[in-house]
């Protein structure tokens, strides 16, 4: 049964006799599956009396090009009024490489064309002149074309001072029209517009005529510095060892200088020595970076020196680049040169930083100490990649100092809590959003000046505010109204409509106590240590008084089972009572956890929370479950009726792994529900499970008239099932067929 035949009928008879919303998609649909037998009915839809419909069968031919629609799609081009309907029938004329329309394309790139239909009647009302969108798309298309002789209308257009800025789109056009477009291009070079000559290089950068070349090198010289980088781009791009490019070395600019270095240092070793000395710190920045990255294109005895001395440097980026290099250049000595510049303290955070991760790199035990020292630094980016440092040498060195010092500091050894220190005390900053509103209280200390408030009573609604407190119809609606109940949702917004709103600048480096921020960040990257000694380590925190502690650990320990697939016995267990707790956040990583490991309380957990009140933990659980292979058919069928859509399309894709027939007719019938608000994510679905059942199953709907409503959902669907696809085993034939379905013959 050629059930691809039968979805194309369909369409076509509904592109035919449907109604315009109908006939919209069936031409769309019909479009991407690209069958060649519905060409005629897509030439008949060009002169549909809806102009959607005409555009879409437009864009179905331009996806689907065939000879016999040319005729067709020039009238619409010439006679429709329609610029949508217009600018399709060129992109499908172009499509099809039909040449009597590129003298219409030069007429239209340089004039609306008066022996063309335009729609004046909307030029008039609206002001806008359609012309201008088929302006752009004729020149677009003379470049498809490659029609040199255009050469002098797309100057025309770029040119025209009173029309639309067309630089872009007509240089891009002229680097596709051989060399004398080519040559346009060169002349372009001498605008007074810097804007022009940058694109003009830009094209001509995809020219491999030796005149573009020739232009590109004569454009080193440009007065621009974003002209002459962009030649050297260039260059660069067909020869990195070019001769004419070490001019850029001297460049008067420093950003030459420096975008010479990253595009051809390497290829130029001779000027990069010299170049560490620099006067910008962009540049030796440029250069440091290559030797960081090639620590062989230099001498190192001769250049350790200098990268040594760039430590020193006063911008903190420049130094960060060179401790990064020294470490490359000279691993067996540099280290105790960077840990001095990282533990100095007087030295700018990023240079401190940046010494920080280059020792680390190094091969010396002395790192663990280093690092370990600098987990309890007063700067907090420090503090942090101390602890970083220490979990990779812990988990992917499987270094056991630093393990330890890392368990140390998640203990909160590394600095011990004051004793008159609350536990949850969280300082100024944490806790609030990145943004610079928050809510103050009538108490906040910066409050602004009181507003004197009126005496009159406030409506408490739109009836009492239309009517008047005193009306009698009002209070006879009130005497007959209902008592509401608040929830305590309820109460807790009411409550936040009676604080002020005004601006408070947030610190964006919160200053947190030591105490607490250590533990925290030792916690975060402690799911990158892949042992069973870390996860206990951290599921002692399960229980601190810090809720961030908490949840950074929960967040761990889902890394550390995702990797280990499972976790020792009594942590599960404190998992699973988490799970049952009131904190929804909690609940939620607690569960993520218990859903990578496969040990018989986590099933059960998981199971129960199917049917939890909370939608995250029935996503969580649905795909948990169906990633281990515990999903019974009919438990994800059930939450098909979810109220949550997250809930309702992770069932969906559980429902698809399993891939029973009769799973598939259900997520087709799933297409439909919701007034079809999955339709689009199940199409995707079953596309891969079973396109042919599929789509007979979505043309009995459209068989059905009192099935009018889902109707333009099982369009969709069969678009999506049958869309013309390259045959991956056929692609250098240029052949095409239809996946999940018998191939266009």
């Amino acid at each position: 049964m050629d059930i691809h035949n039968d979805v194309v009928v369909k369409l076509s008879e509904l592109l035919r006799g449907g109604i315009d919303v109908h006939r919209c998609a069936a031409a769309a649909a019909l479009g991407r599956i690209g069958d060649p037998r519905s060409v005629d009915v897509l030439i008949e839809a060009l002169l549909d009396e809806d102009p959607d419909v005409r555009t879409d069968a437009a864009s179905a031919l331009a996806n689907n090009p065939d000879p016999r629609a040319t005729d067709q799609l020039m009238q619409n081009l010439l006679g429709d009024p329609c610029a949508e309907v217009k600018d399709a029938a060129i992109r499908a004329l172009t499509a099809l490489r039909h040449q009597p329309l590129v003298p219409w394309l030069r007429r239209l790139a340089v004039r609306r064309d008066p022996e063309i239909v335009w729609d004046d009647g909307k030029f008039y009302d609206d002001g806008w002149d359609d012309w201008v969108d088929i302006q752009v798309q004729a020149i677009k298309s003379l470049g498809d074309f490659a029609v040199e002789d255009a050469v002098g209308d797309i100057v025309v257009a770029v040119d025209d001072e009173m029309g639309q800025d067309l630089t872009e789109v007509g240089l891009g056009a002229l680097a596709c029209l051989g060399e004398p477009g080519v040559a346009v291009l060169v002349r372009f070079l001498d605008s007074k517009d810097h804007r022009q000559r940058r694109l003009a290089v830009k094209y001509l950068v995809e020219s491999d005529a030796m005149s573009a070349r020739k232009a590109l090198a004569a454009a080193l010289a440009d007065s621009s510095a974003e002209v002459r980088l962009a030649a050297a781009r260039g260059l660069a791009v067909h020869d990195a060892k070019d001769p004419r490019l070490a001019a850029l070395f001297d460049d008067r600019d420093p950003v030459v200088r420096a975008g010479a270095v990253a595009l051809c240092g390497w290829d130029h070793p001779g000027h990069l020595e010299a170049m560490l000395s620099d006067p910008s710190e962009k540049v030796r920045r440029a250069v440091l970076a290559i030797v960081s990255d090639n620590p062989q294109c230099l001498d190192a005895v001769r250049i350790t020196a200098q990268l040594t001395d760039a430590l020193s440097a006063n911008d903190p980026e420049t130094a960060a680049v060179a401790a990064d290099a020294l470490a490359s250049v000279a691993p067996a000595t540099a280290f105790d040169v960077l840990a001095r510049v990282a533990m100095d303290d007087r030295k700018l955070t990023e240079a401190r930083v940046g010494a920080l991760k280059a020792l680390a790199r190094l091969d010396d035990s002395r790192r663990i100490q280093t690092a370990t020292a600098l987990a309890a630094d007063d700067q907090r980016e420090i503090r942090y990649q101390a602890l970083v440092a220490l979990a990779r040498m812990a988990g992917a060195e499987g270094e056991e100092a630093a393990l330890a010092s890392l368990m140390a500091a998640l203990r909160g050894e590394s600095a011990p809590q004051p004793e008159d220190a609350d536990e949850t005390e969280i300082t100024a900053g944490e806790g609030t959003d990145d943004g610079e509103i928050q809510i103050l209280t009538d108490d906040d200390s910066n409050a602004g000046p009181e507003v004197e408030r009126s005496e009159e009573p406030v409506p408490t609604s739109t009836l009492e505010s239309i009517l008047g407190g005193d009306s009698p119809h009002l209070q006879a609606v009130q005497r007959t109204s209902s008592k509401v109940e608040l929830s305590d949702r309820d109460l807790e917004f009411f409550g936040l409509t009676q604080r002020k709103m005004r601006k408070k600048r947030v610190d964006p480096a919160p200053k947190i106590a030591l105490h607490l921020d250590i533990p925290r960040f030792a916690a975060r990257v402690a799911g990158d240590v892949h042992r069973h000694e870390m996860a206990t380590a951290l599921s002692a925190q399960l229980t601190a008084k810090d809720p961030e502690l908490v949840l950074a650990a929960l967040e761990s320990l889902t890394r550390i089972a995702a990797q280990l697939r499972t976790l020792p016995q009594p942590i599960i267990d404190t998992l699973a009572d988490m799970v049952g707790g009131k904190e929804s956040q909690r609940r939620l990583l607690a569960l993520r956890a218990l859903g990578v490991t496969d040990t018989p309380r986590a099933m059960r957990v998981l199971r129960a929370c199917l049917h939890d009140s909370d939608s995250f933990l029935r996503t969580e659980s649905l795909r948990a479950l169906s990633a281990q292979g515990a999903l019974e058919p009919v438990q994800a069928e059930s939450l098909l009726n979810d109220p949550d859509p997250g809930v309702r399309l992770a069932a969906a894709e559980a429902l698809s792994r399993i891939g029973s027939d009769e799973n598939c007719e259900t997520l087709a019938d799933f297409a439909f529900a919701f007034e079809g608000y999955h339709h689009r994510e199940v199409a995707k679905i079953l596309r891969d499970l079973a396109p042919q059942d599929a789509s007979r199953r979505m043309l009995d709907v459209l068989e059905q008239p009192d099935r009018r409503r889902e109707w333009q959902a099982a369009i969709e669907v069969l678009a999506e099932l049958n869309e013309l696809r390259l045959s991956p085993r056929r692609s250098d034939e240029g052949t095409h067929e239809s996946i999940g379905n018998a191939p266009v013959r």
